[in-house]
């Protein structure tokens, strides 16, 4: 019996379907999302196409149908809006990148959505709307929408943006270890003097800059393995606004170990999942490890990595915003009653410099609630001083808002 896969009330059928939800086609073994497999025949799945699914060629894109390519689009976690016969081969171009970062283990598992942008006639980008400017740019990501729009003369601009999701939606732990490798650089110095005369940050922001090292590294990978891609998808680094090829080989080096677990597992998000959420007498708190979890991290400063075991738990306070820009981290004690809190100023253990605050909840003495945050550390340098403070005007000063948005405090 043939395959049918329903699609907007037609039947087409396509190939045949094994036990795991693939597809047998002309062009190689596809999965079929759930809810969109009729009937069909049982057939083995051969042992070496089990685990994945075949790379598929620009040119096999090319001739997929609109149904066929939302389906594989549902591969990378990718939304396609305003697809259709004339923006199909736009559409094929941004397929085929998808499946070059895929190759290169720059895959997502959070959803975004892709669009062009048909409105300008110079093919690219306008900036009006939400964004009240104007002008226009090549492509742009929307972070809270989770969605880029790319210019219909700028396709090689798609790698560039998706990194912005990339850095976006990575799990908080990893981007406060990503960020101060990337600024510990000779280029991120170049960066700041750019920005010098604009009104924000733009070339030094950390988002920006993770987007063009995304890139760059592409385009790095893509010559080291003697790749010559069907489509026109990155270009080379240019001096001044890129990352200088020893900086850019230097910090790939010292994230790789997240980008090969990431390759390894589809690591956002899935590994550094919420482990829980708690109510602390009225602080909405996240848990990011339980008590008695493994809590993995990496060093840039020594470029190791390793697990440590989780005595308190630990996370972040929500709605609220540290000195470092973040949600306030926190660790929680046991005595969930306790109306003291315990600030911890952590400092750089190669400097001695203030770092951050760790927030110390749920402990009845100073002398408990240091030896806790010190059972936590290989190193007693990162503790810089502890100071006590009253529940009440803790959760006044942290959870206080102007003109409805929070801020940054100190504490």
């Amino acid at each position: 019996m043939r395959l049918v896969v329903l699609t907007k009330g037609r039947k087409r059928p396509v190939g045949y379907i094994t036990p795991g939800g693939y597809v047998k086609t002309a062009t190689g073994w596809r999965k079929i999302p759930k809810g969109r497999v009729g009937v069909a025949s049982v057939v083995a799945l051969p042992s070496a196409v089990k685990d994945k699914v075949e790379d598929v060629s620009y040119d096999d894109i090319l001739k997929m149908s609109i149904s066929e390519m939302h389906t594989l689009a549902a591969e990378f976690k990718v939304q396609l809006s305003g697809l259709d016969k004339k923006s199909h081969k736009g559409f094929a171009n941004l397929l085929y990148q998808l499946g070059m970062l895929k190759q290169f283990g720059f895959a997502n598992k959070d959803l975004v959505t892709v669009s062009f942008d048909e409105s300008d006639p110079a093919g690219q980008v306008s900036l009006g709307g939400a964004l009240r400017s104007s002008g226009t740019v090549r492509a742009l990501y929307w972070p809270r929408a989770k969605e880029i729009v790319v210019g219909k003369r700028f396709k090689n601009s798609f790698i560039h943006e998706y990194f912005h999701h990339i850095f976006s939606t990575m799990p908080r732990d990893v981007r406060t270890t990503v960020v101060p490798i990337l600024k510990n650089t000779k280029s991120y110095k170049v960066f700041q003097k750019m920005d010098a005369n604009r009104d924000s940050k733009y070339y030094s922001a950390s988002t920006e800059m993770f987007a063009r090292l995304g890139n760059q590294i592409m385009h790095t990978m893509l010559k080291e393995k003697g790749v010559k891609p069907s489509v026109r998808i990155t270009d080379a680094p240019m001096a001044r606004f890129d990352f200088t090829s020893t900086d850019a080989n230097k910090i790939r080096h010292q994230i790789a170990f997240y980008f090969q677990q990431l390759k390894k597992s589809l690591l956002y998000k899935a590994a550094h999942k919420l482990q829980g959420k708690i109510d602390f007498q009225g602080l909405p708190i996240s848990i990011e490890n339980r008590k008695g979890s493994v809590r993995h991290w990496y060093d840039p400063l020594k470029d190791e990595h390793g697990e440590t075991k989780m005595y308190y738990a630990y996370g972040y306070i929500r709605a609220t915003k540290g000195n470092d820009g973040d949600s306030i981290d926190c660790y929680i004690g046991p005595n969930k009653e306790s109306r003291k809190v315990f600030v911890v100023y952590q400092n750089n253990p190669k400097t001695g410099k203030f770092d951050e605050n760790k927030i110390l909840l749920g402990f009845d003495s100073a002398r408990e609630a240091k030896a806790a945050y010190l059972r936590q550390y290989d190193d007693p340098k990162f503790f810089g001083s502890m100071k006590e403070m009253p529940f009440d005007d803790f959760q006044e000063k942290v959870t206080r808002k102007r003109k409805g948005k929070v801020y940054k405090v100190s504490l």
